[in-house]
């Protein structure tokens, strides 16, 4: 499912946002630091905010859903290098062409002991049916940010509810979320970026340039670097 999909009031949409916000509080105790950006998704909740011990929390999106977005292209995110203590991804890559770029510049953005949120769609499910495009499921999504470093804190599925348009059958089936029936539609992933060891004596790193564009300081340049 999209980011802007999930905004929807739909019953089923309503239900997502319910059940991770709920997953977001339990679990994202302890997350802390200056800075942070959510990329795409909706609103969070007071009480979910509280739980972030963040000096502000930035909301970046490449549609400009709803007021006070921040609009621009995923993959260039206008913050510096290793300047966020949070990456919030709430279905944001769904729909996007090559995910694996946008993860590359939030690796980028994220400091050294920094957190990625991430929630991901599960193949197989019928949640699929509302994802234009949704990204690897948990099990490879793990992967692939284990590959890259990151130690993965917590891995959960959830969304054992079909997508639903009706309230009603909904709640009749709120069941299968505690009973955990099914795949589950949909992955929480919390993981913390490793600190990098000092490269040893004599022994040099190839480093591809990388573009510049829309990129400026943090919290100046979010008002610059061509945003729109």
């Amino acid at each position: 499912m999209s980011g802007s999909a999930v905004i929807s009031d739909k019953a089923w949409a309503r239900y997502c946002r319910a059940e991770t916000e709920r997953l977001l509080c339990r679990y994202s105790q302890g997350i802390s630091g200056m800075y942070g950006v959510q990329l795409a998704g909706w609103t969070l909740s007071d009480e979910t905010m509280d739980g972030l011990a963040l000096r502000a929390l930035f909301r970046f999106s490449p549609d400009c859903k709803q007021d006070n977005d921040l609009q621009g292209d995923l993959a260039y995110l206008p913050f510096e290098s290793e300047s966020l203590a949070l990456v919030l991804v709430p279905f944001g890559l769904d729909g996007i062409t090559r995910p694996e770029a946008v993860l590359e510049e939030v690796d980028r953005v994220l400091m050294p002991e920094g957190h990625l949120v991430l929630m991901t769609t599960n193949p197989g499910t019928p949640w699929t049916l509302v994802a234009p495009r949704p990204l690897p499921g948990t099990t490879r999504t793990v992967r692939y940010l284990a590959l890259r470093g990151y130690d993965i804190g917590v891995r959960r599925r959830y969304l054992y509810r079909p997508p639903l348009a009706d309230q009603q059958w909904l709640d009749r089936l709120a069941f299968m979320d505690r009973l955990r029936l099914g795949l589950g539609g949909a992955g929480l992933v919390i993981a913390r970026k490793r600190v990098i060891g000092v490269t040893p004596s004599g022994m040099r790193l190839a480093v591809k340039p990388r573009s510049r564009r829309n990129r400026a300081g943090v919290p100046a340049g979010l008002a610059g670097g061509g945003l729109s």
